[in-house]
Parts: structure tokens; sequence; C-alpha cells
């Protein structure tokens, strides 16, 4: 859930960005209500909701008494669910092993960028290089979006297991895509040397931002 939060923050949080001319601005993140957070301030929204919640109570109860006359026993569909939920454990190994390669990207990414710093701008190879990696982050974005794909259909995971497998597959391919392009404007030509704690840094800092957030608009 972080790292969805995280990728939201990352594309659309962009607040009073401090700009210098022919560079990108950097990202800043602020603390704000969502919109739902602020709808409910309104008491006319908040009566709409607690009308929603008694509709939703009465078909139930409604439904609950049906099946208790014509049948004897309560049908709650629970069946359906844990059938549609059959295999997460495999999507859960499926995960975990889409995570440790993101590891291992931010490894091969923080290589790069200490790599690149310290060869000549315009150089043959930092064009090489730059080449190399490009084309590195490609085919790994390629491979990360059909292995699971493969494994899903191999496996034959079940919707409930499947629809939760590809979300994270996608909040995860959003996370890596953004923040290594954002990181990668900073090694840009004319910047400093990226170091790995620099690195980390940032992406500590912004997750703690945006969690801190989270938590706000929730209590």
């Amino acid at each position: 859930m972080s790292h969805i939060v995280y990728c939201i923050a990352l594309c659309f949080c962009g607040l009073g960005r401090k700009k210098t001319k022919g560079t990108l601005s950097d990202k800043q993140f602020l603390p704000r209500n969502s919109v739902l957070t602020d709808l409910f301030q309104i008491k006319h929204f908040r009566t709409i909701y607690n009308i929603f919640c008694v509709i939703l109570i009465i078909l139930f109860l409604n439904t609950a008494v049906y099946d208790l006359v014509t049948t004897g026993k309560l049908n709650l569909g629970i069946e359906l669910i844990l059938w549609n939920f059959t295999g997460l454990q495999t999507a859960v190994l499926i995960w975990f092993g889409m995570m440790s390669t993101t590891v291992v990207l931010f490894c091969c990414f923080s290589l790069w960028a200490n790599k690149r710093v310290r060869v000549a701008a315009n150089s043959v190879a930092r064009k090489y290089l730059d080449c190399g990696g490009l084309l590195a982050f490609v085919v790994y974005l390629v491979m990360f979006c059909c292995v699971p794909v493969a494994y899903i259909y191999k496996m034959g995971l079940n919707p409930g297991a499947s629809i939760t497998l590809l979300m994270e597959q996608v909040s995860c391919i959003v996370l890596v895509a953004a923040g290594d392009l954002s990181e990668t404007v900073k090694t840009g030509p004319g910047s400093a040397s990226l170091s790995t704690n620099t690195i980390v840094q940032d992406h500590i800092l912004r997750l703690t931002a945006v969690n801190r957030h989270t938590t706000e608009a929730l209590a």
C-alpha cells in the first residue's frame, strides 16, 4: 500500500516546486487533506453518507432474512470469496520475487550513477554507459511485465489472486520508473556526484513524508 501512495504522491504532489532555468524543478511533498476528507466536513455530504450506510444495512438484512426463510441458512457468498483467492500463497511468492528484483535494480542503478559521474562528459564511454543502462532498464521493465503474467497463466491463479498480483505489479512498475527517472535527472551533465547514500536518504525522506501525510489523512 505504501508503494501505491508513494507513486501517487510522486506523480501528482509536486506543489510549490523550486524552478531553475534550464533544469527540471525539484519535487516537494506537502501534507494536505484528501478530497473526501474535505467533502466530509460538509454536513450535507455526511448526511448522504449516512443514508447510503442505512440503505446498505437494510439490503443486507433483507437478503439475510430471505435466505433464512427460503433455504434455512445464511448464504453470504463466503465460498465464492475463498475460491477467488485460492492460490494467494503462490501470488505472495511471485510478489516477493518481484520486490527482490527491485532491490537488484536499485543496486545496479546506484552502480551506474556512481560510475557515470566519473566519466568525462560528452565522451564515447559515457554514451556507451548511458545506452547500456537504458537498454538494461528497458529489458528489465519488459521482463517485469511479462514474467508475472506468464506465471499467472502457468499456475492458473483465480481472479482474486490474479488481480491482487497484477495491481502490485503495476504499482511496482510505476514506482521503479518514476523513482529511477527522477534520480536520473540528477545525474545529468554538470551535476554533482550522486552517491548511494544520497539516493537512499532521498527515497527515505520521500517515503517518510508520504507516510506522514497518509497517517494524518486517515486520522
